[in-house]
């Protein structure tokens, strides 16, 4: 394969990746979507309402926007769904976002009969829990489809010890595909497991969201939102668009840096941590300080850290800083000595009013004067020797004056701008025919030196 072959097989490669990313259906399979924007109610078309139990109270979600997600106090509300045997297919998975204000153990999520038939697992189906002491601070229990309802089935435990932050919205992900078992959160696998089992039972009992079941209910204290069931496994291009890199709020930082230079000032707008630290990305770092500034040694690109900790939570956001070198000063040689001639610079006969047609060529001035703001410049205007010495003068006089108004009158501060008229006294042709005549009847500037 030669060069150019390889390099369209990469584009070819990155194009797909794009396009798929692009083509994420996230409707496709789906059994209920409750985004609770002020109801329980299913929006994905089946009509799988849920019924609020014992009032769970509509809150803000994680982006702050009120009632948008249910708030469970702990003690004894919860929602109920009925399962008409959608939500008990062979595949499964479920997504949602969940913010606890306890640390004890608690059921989230719950798929099984309510009564207990006198048998140990009777009626379960799916199980997500927290804060177990031995089964995991984040667990997923799925039953199989090896023996029927009323029996003790085959189930599957998964659990990651990981230490999430109680008081942040987090993003879980539940998938089985007949093979295996899997557990994301925020975006990112956090465990698996091979099942002996190839299918999810079917038992059609009551999905219930926040608490487990009649026996040992483990009420859920805290915040639910966005929860996704669907008859398929979802692969990670489908939940990285679901997770969509989501930022808590009140976690962001500003960065202030004059252009050149090597040192910068980062303010934290955080809100709501017990401790703060940053990381400035050279091997040095600072802690417990709203505001700082820091130096860096040479130039480069940086990569700035704002940590926030409270209690187990540990919250990073990262910025790049690129510490550039100054731009070169671009030095414009200029001559200040020999005068600049304005061409088309009109004037109404033996008077000093500018006519219309003159505007284009002082409008170029204009630019140059605005492009070059420290430049300070003297208009001149000169006659041919024909009147007297006087009439000359003041005719020049009032002629320099006039583009000296119209410059002012563009913008250009007065005090970069003088007017003086010479008369008849510096030509630049004899005076001995019209052509020459009309060369001496000029305007012209000179750039002043300070």
């Amino acid at each position: 394969m030669n060069r150019a072959t390889k390099v369209l097989f990469a584009l070819l490669l990155i194009f797909n990746v794009l396009n798929a990313y692009t083509q994420v259906n996230v409707n496709v399979g789906l059994v209920a979507y409750y985004p609770f924007n002020g109801n329980a109610n299913d929006s994905s078309g089946n009509n799988h309402n849920g019924i609020l139990v014992n009032g769970p109270a509509l809150t803000a979600d994680r982006f702050g926007n009120p009632n948008s997600a249910y708030h469970f106090d702990g003690k004894n509300d919860y929602i109920r769904i009925a399962d008409n045997g959608d939500f008990s297919t062979p595949l499964i998975s479920l997504a949602f976002w969940y913010k606890t204000e306890s640390s004890s153990c608690q059921n989230i999520i719950a798929k099984r009969s309510l009564v207990d038939d006198g048998t140990p697992t009777g009626g379960a189906q799916y199980q997500f829990f927290i804060n177990h002491a031995t089964l995991g601070k984040v667990a997923s229990n799925i039953v199989g489809n090896k023996g029927n309802c009323k029996t003790k089935l085959t189930s599957n435990y998964i659990k990651t010890f990981d230490s999430f932050c109680e008081t942040s919205w987090h993003f879980v992900v539940i998938t089985f595909d007949g093979k295996e078992h899997k557990l994301f959160v925020d975006g990112k696998l956090r465990t698996s497991d091979k099942t002996s089992f190839n299918g999810f039972a079917d038992c059609k009992s009551e999905l219930r969201v926040g608490n487990w079941w009649n026996a040992d209910l483990l009420y859920f204290k805290g915040d639910f939102d966005e929860f996704r069931w669907y008859n398929r496994p979802l692969n990670q291009q489908e939940i990285d668009f679901l997770y969509n890199n989501f930022q808590p709020q009140g976690i962001d930082f500003a960065i202030q840096r004059d252009p050149g230079s090597k040192s910068i000032s980062l303010t934290s707008k955080a809100t709501n941590y017990k401790s703060l630290s940053w990381d400035f990305g050279d091997g040095k770092f600072a802690t417990a300080t709203t505001s700082v500034q820091h130096t860096y040694a040479d130039f480069g690109t940086y990569t700035v850290k704002m940590i926030l900790s409270s209690g187990n939570c540990t919250d990073t956001t990262k910025k790049q800083v690129i510490i550039d070198r100054p731009k070169d000063t671009v030095v414009v040689k200029v001559d200040t000595v020999q005068p600049i001639v304005l061409k088309n610079v009109f004037f109404d006969f033996d008077g000093f009013n500018l006519r219309p047609e003159s505007y284009k060529e002082l409008n170029k001035l204009v630019k140059f004067l605005k492009d070059n703001p420290k430049i300070r410049i003297e208009i001149s205007a000169h006659t041919d020797d024909r009147g007297s010495d006087e009439y000359n003068y003041k005719l020049s006089e009032n002629r320099a004056k006039s583009v000296r108004e119209y410059l002012i009158s563009q913008s250009i501060d007065a005090s970069r701008i003088t007017s003086k008229g010479y008369g008849e006294t510096k030509p630049v042709a004899p005076n001995d025919t019209e052509e020459n005549r009309q060369l001496n009847r000029r305007v012209e500037y000179i750039i002043l030196k300070d």
